[in-house]
């Protein structure tokens, strides 16, 4: 069974989520990530509509039943193999494949030239402004933050600090800038600061103007 978790009280963040060709589903994050992996949980409704969805995917892809209130993962094998088990948690929600499936924030937005300068700039490496200085770039989707990565902001007097604003700014992307001692930290911090902005804003709002670029945000405790 998929343990619910233990220690410091979970925070999860509104978010809408897709898996391969699944999606997307409406869901909440964690406010970190997992090795990269985004950490959703689902209501028991769109729990049935994964389950239901995932009958039709490819052959490679594991399917996802609901059975008597547990959500299960199983392989593709003849017969097939139970994965992963999980129950609802206190909210009835149900943290799925956390480490196991490849669930990714959904956006309709072409981070792709963004993506590649950022690809760029840590295959150059870059003087970062401080080992504790990180930005967070993310679509902002008004009542949601779609995140695309977490790195160590390039000193500004670096080409990659220019690269990767003029990227963002060019594809109407946003950023957060913060001090944390960890990645990890920064995101929760990110995330717990669009979601204080956004909290009157209902899904579907448009919000103007969005987040822009290399927003300072304060470093708060994580």
């Amino acid at each position: 069974m998929n343990p619910q978790s233990s220690g410091p009280v979970a925070e999860w963040f509104p978010s809408s989520v897709t898996y391969n060709e699944l999606g997307p589903y409406d869901a909440e994050v964690l406010g970190h990530r997992r090795d990269g992996m985004v950490l959703p949980r689902f209501t028991a409704q769109v729990m049935r509509q994964i389950a239901d969805e995932g009958r039709t995917v490819t052959p490679d892809t594991p399917r996802i039943r609901l059975a008597d209130g547990i959500a299960e993962i199983l392989d593709r094998g003849r017969p097939p193999r139970v994965v992963e088990r999980c129950s609802p948690d206190a909210a009835g929600r149900f943290a799925l494949g956390h480490g196991t499936l490849p669930w990714h924030e959904y956006t309709s937005v072409d981070t792709a030239a963004f993506t590649h300068a950022l690809d760029d700039a840590r295959a150059a490496g870059y003087p970062p402004a401080a080992l504790d200085t990180w930005t967070i770039a993310f679509v902002d989707h008004g009542h949601r933050m779609a995140l695309l990565a977490v790195y160590r902001s390039p000193d500004e007097n670096a080409a990659a600090y220019d690269a990767l604003y003029n990227a963002l700014y060019a594809g109407g992307l946003s950023s957060y800038e913060t001090t944390q001692s960890r990645a990890d930290a920064a995101e929760l911090a990110a995330r717990r600061h669009f979601s204080r902005e956004r909290a009157h804003v209902t899904p579907g709002t448009v919000v103007w103007p969005t987040v822009a670029p290399a927003t300072r945000i304060t470093a708060g405790p994580c």
